[in-house]
């Protein structure tokens, strides 16, 4: 099928920016510094980690990924891999590592019953927002970071240690999600960070009471990227009654329709959740990366005979998240995109423009701060200073302005000439 096409200027939801955090398996050491365009590199717990600018629509944010692979490229030594664990199975000492998505807003006023209905959802989504996986056991999952989240005094994420897979900032007004997979797509991360910014504003406004327990929300986390041959049978227990995977989020789709929702996500989402409880997942090997990779492995595996607990399969699966150095060097994923076996929304030229201006926000004044000499400041991202005095600074609270202006003055003010 064919995702619906769309541009910045056509999205209409909430006011938000959005963020994505990448964090990539590698033993590189890079030292920390903001990018030309305004995000930032640097290692967190042993690996790289990329970080967008703030951008005013999911597709923007899907391109800055985009961007940053070609950063993270360009600074490593060698290839990277953007996947997920670094096991397959989940015991002490392994790391869960990969995608967390930022939103910021100023009406961030989540309650206990909120984050049930979002945790529900998130577990759902697992039928579409994952990479996939050959598991130690030699089956394929949809997702490699679901596993990941376990029940310990409440929900909680393996990742080396125990943290919260969905965090509020309210110095910020950000709300962090981690329990979704990296993505090679380019179309998935755009869906993915769509249609979850409809269903936070329809918990936002208030209109959505669908919830189930921790238990079973874990247990939908852990069995439901098995069941992608079944999604539609696949029951869920709610406290509205027995319900499908399939109806949970139709559910959620209807609630963001009627609370106004773009109507490009909505129909896409609609189209997938009907090839899902089809059972006609190939039909989005094109679009979704835990297809595409199953598609892939399965004619691998038919080419050569091999089972998928063969080490080679186990292998391929790794290597279709590999960020080339060059030609030679690609995985699988780069690969199908450079054959057109894949579906994309960026061309080379949009990507490298990426790479080097940041957008229309907050993340403009931080690269020109950057590039004037100021420090930059990311903990938290709302400020620049002076280089030799962190007491003087620039503020920059709001991240749907710019501040160059602001910034630009304070440089000429105390006498850094570059600007």
């Amino acid at each position: 099928m064919t995702f619906l096409y769309f541009f910045e200027s056509d999205w209409k939801m909430k006011a938000r920016t959005y963020g994505i955090e990448i964090e990539m398996a590698s033993f590189e050491r890079v030292g920390e510094f903001c990018t030309q365009n305004g995000g930032r590199l640097y290692v967190d717990c042993s690996h790289i980690e990329i970080d967008t600018p703030e951008c005013l629509t999911p597709r923007q944010a899907a391109l800055y990924d985009k961007a940053g692979e070609r950063i993270v490229r360009s600074t490593a030594s060698r290839g990277l891999y953007k996947n997920n664990s670094s096991k397959h199975r989940i015991t002490k000492g392994e790391a869960s590592y990969g995608r967390h998505d930022n939103f910021l807003s100023d009406e961030m006023l989540y309650g206990i019953s909120d984050f049930n209905t979002l945790w529900l959802f998130l577990a759902t989504r697992t039928m579409f927002d994952g990479s996939g996986s050959i598991d130690n056991e030699g089956k394929y999952r949809t997702s490699q970071r679901a596993l990941f989240v376990v029940s310990r005094d409440g929900l909680s994420m393996y990742s080396g240690n125990l943290h919260t897979p969905i965090a509020i900032f309210k110095e910020s007004d950000r709300l962090q999600i981690c329990t979704g997979d990296s993505t090679m797509s380019e179309m998935q991360t755009t869906f993915n960070i769509a249609v979850t910014s409809m269903v936070l504003d329809f918990i936002e406004d208030d209109k959505t009471e669908l919830t189930a327990t921790a238990d079973e929300i874990i247990r939908v986390f852990h069995k439901l990227p098995y069941s992608f041959e079944n999604f539609g049978g696949f029951k869920i227990q709610t406290n509205q009654g027995r319900m499908s995977a399939i109806g949970v989020q139709r559910y959620f789709l209807e609630g963001a329709g009627q609370n106004g929702g773009d109507p490009a996500f909505l129909s896409q989402w609609s189209s997938y959740l009907d090839i899902l409880e089809a059972g006609e997942y190939m039909e989005l090997k094109r679009e979704l990366d835990c297809f595409t990779k199953l598609w892939l492995l399965e004619r691998m595996r038919s080419r050569h005979t091999r089972d998928f607990s063969d080490v080679r399969m186990k292998q391929a699966d790794i290597i279709f998240h590999r960020l080339g150095k060059n030609i030679n060097d690609m995985g699988l994923y780069e690969i199908a995109r450079a054959e057109g076996q894949v579906d994309t929304l960026f061309d080379d030229e949009e990507i490298a423009r990426a790479v080097v201006t940041p957008p229309h926000t907050r993340a403009a004044g931080r690269a020109l701060a950057n590039t004037l000499g100021l420090k930059i400041g990311f903990e938290p991202w709302d400020y620049v200073s002076h280089p030799e005095d962190a007491s003087l600074c620039v503020n920059m609270p709001n991240p749907f302005k710019t501040y160059e202006e602001e910034v630009r003055k304070f440089a000429r003010k105390h006498g850094l000439t570059r600007a």
